[in-house]
């Protein structure tokens, strides 16, 4: 923070949850015929001031970044699960 007072930082809320998609589970005799397994669904949300300004605009780089933040986060949850890409 370089020496700065703490309370200036603002603190927003972020986080993830996995939840089940809601799909009846499938036994794994039922998979390998083709049949489609339970799943999870997973919300990722951030909060991010990218400017004190309440006029002001996004800039596409602070887009970009933001995409970057929510893409990194997404594979990190997977590979921490064992998550296969699709």
């Amino acid at each position: 923070m370089s020496g700065e007072d703490p309370s200036a930082i603002p603190l927003l809320p972020s986080g993830f949850t996995i939840l089940p998609d809601g799909r009846p589970g499938a036994s794994t005799s039922a998979s390998a015929l083709g049949s489609p397994a339970a799943g999870s669904l997973v919300t990722v949300a951030f909060q991010i001031l990218v400017s004190s300004l309440p006029s002001s605009k996004l800039n596409a780089e602070s887009v970009a970044t933001v995409n970057s933040l929510i893409s990194t986060t997404v594979e990190q949850i997977k590979a921490a699960l064992n998550c296969a890409s699709h």
